[in-house]
């Protein structure tokens, strides 16, 4: 069992890619007496909370021993609890890595600045929590000698690179 937890309260996005409200979700149970509400979707059998309102102190409210009891308590039913958190250079994530039992390393190529990513990568060696590093957003090129299962022999050009 698996459960995602929107925690960049400031610009969430877990709400969009499940096509589902942004309210009621963390914030909203951080801050007061809501309940917390956990959206399932049955095609991938995964189990998410998405980010809610966007509070004044997001960090105030992710080192809440709130937040902390509710992922200790998470964590006997689901065997696998995923914070997703905003990036490494706001300070929100920093809060939120001591929840962590490891830290994935997301990066998209051309969209992230070399010197960010050495600063990250020098905060994450001191965090001591990091365990992979994940590349989203590659685009791949047709042809050529790896892409025969895309319909290509090796070698040969694809429509896209044929002249006429």
């Amino acid at each position: 069992r698996v459960i995602l937890l929107d925690l960049d309260l400031r610009r969430p996005s877990l709400h969009r890619i499940w096509r589902t409200s942004r309210m009621p979700g963390m914030s909203d149970y951080l801050v007061g007496p809501a309940d917390i509400h956990i959206h399932h979707d049955e095609r991938t059998k995964v189990d998410f909370v998405s980010a809610g309102n966007e509070p004044p102190e997001s960090q105030r409210l992710l080192a809440s021993k709130r937040l902390g009891d509710l992922i200790l308590k998470w964590r006997e039913t689901y065997d696998y609890v995923l914070l997703d958190t905003p990036p490494l250079l706001v300070a929100d994530s920093l809060v939120i890595s001591k929840y962590s039992d490891l830290v994935l390393f997301v990066v998209r190529p051309r969209h992230c600045r070399r010197t960010h990513l050495k600063l990250a990568s020098h905060t994450l060696d001191r965090m001591g929590t990091v365990r992979g590093l994940l590349i989203n957003g590659v685009a791949t090129r047709r042809g050529g000698y790896y892409h025969y299962y895309r319909g290509t022999y090796y070698g040969s050009k694809t429509s896209e690179t044929q002249e006429n």
